[in-house]
């Protein structure tokens, strides 16, 4: 028995160390203005603040097609998208110059932050 309740606090601790930015984001992706545009949207479920570092499109290999870091969108990699506690944010990439076929997913990075 003592066996079974060791194991047990183990699991407990484990699953809570392992607790991220990314469990308290709610993130969503769609296609708007006649498909020429992603908007992406994130929802903060949680009373701290988070900074989204990093965000964009990826093919079903898993390879970066577009992201907020590239050169035409240098203004965006010079800050965070910064989501307040239970706050939301929502964000939109241009697809002028993006292969509309091989967009599979959209992806993002996050970070706690004060």
């Amino acid at each position: 028995m003592k066996q079974i309740s060791f194991i047990l606090i183990i699991f407990l601790f484990h699953t809570s160390v392992k607790a991220n930015c990314y469990d308290d984001i709610e993130f969503d992706w769609s296609y708007r203005n006649f498909e020429t545009q992603i908007e992406m949207e994130f929802l903060n479920n949680s009373n701290k603040n988070i900074s989204i570092i990093e965000y964009g499109l990826k093919t079903a290999n898993n390879e970066i097609m577009k992201n907020n870091l590239g050169s035409d969108e240098l203004i965006n990699s010079l800050t965070f998208l910064k989501l307040n506690k239970f706050g939301r944010y929502t964000k939109k990439i241009e697809l002028y110059d993006v292969n509309k076929k091989l967009i599979k997913y959209a992806y993002f990075k996050c970070a706690y932050s004060n």
